[in-house]
């Protein structure tokens, strides 16, 4: 990634932007149900090249065949990004996993379930295991 990349830029980089109209507060589920139904691409199979390539090792970390079984979602630009702190989000049988992605190396807490610094794009293995452990964590999401 560029060194004079804005945070914005570099999420969009990474995920691209929601296509979607509604701009003013949502609650946190009508927000995700915006963000789910205005994806700028078919959730299992990411065109943004950094967006594949973490979609691929998520998927790989969970061992799957079918990597249509696992989905990635992007909010940027969206009520769910705009109001709740949420870049984005992994689904996986059921389960969710949010994050929040950051070019602020000190950042450490964040509404998402994860934050996702621009350096753990350095080693996707990790980064893909690490997201998979959490969706293959029992939870009631």
């Amino acid at each position: 990634m560029s060194n004079g990349m804005t945070g914005k830029l570099f999420e969009w980089e990474v995920l691209g932007p929601c296509i979607v109209t509604v701009s003013g507060y949502l609650p946190y589920l009508d927000a995700m149900a915006l963000a789910r139904k205005s994806q700028p691409w078919d959730p299992t199979d990411p065109e943004t090249r950094a967006g594949s390539d973490i979609h691929a090792s998520v998927a790989l970390a969970l061992g799957l065949d079918d990597w249509f079984e696992l989905a990635l979602y992007t909010a940027l630009n969206s009520p769910l990004d705009l109001f709740h702190g949420v870049d984005g989000w992994f689904e996986f049988n059921g389960r969710i996993v949010t994050f929040d992605l950051t070019r602020n190396p000190t950042k450490t807490s964040s509404n998402a379930d994860i934050i996702i610094q621009e350096s753990e794009l350095d080693d996707l293995v990790s980064l893909g295991k690490r997201i998979a452990g959490m969706l293959l964590q029992d939870s009631s999401c």
